[in-house]
């Protein structure tokens, strides 16, 4: 396992109607920021254009899942589409 820097990121804790209940901070590889942040723009671009996003979705909650934001959940799809 390889050493590496982190960086402290303040985020927001939301219940599962999406509202914010509390604050936590976090400490984040340079890589795991940047994939959240190339992943998130890419859904946006996207959406924009209004292309289907459901690919994307299920990356972004991959990269957010492997950095351990959020928790995987098994009992429905990533991005329910």
């Amino acid at each position: 396992m390889t050493n590496e820097n982190k960086t402290a990121v303040d985020l927001n804790v939301f219940d599962d109607d999406g509202v914010v209940v509390d604050g936590t901070t976090m400490e984040l590889t340079l890589d795991q920021i940047s994939d959240i942040i190339d992943h998130a723009t890419q859904l946006i671009l996207q959406h924009r254009q209004e292309r289907p996003i459901g690919e994307i979705l299920d990356e972004l909650d991959s990269a957010l899942t492997a950095a351990s934001v959020i928790t995987y959940r098994d009992d429905v799809s990533p991005s329910g589409i």
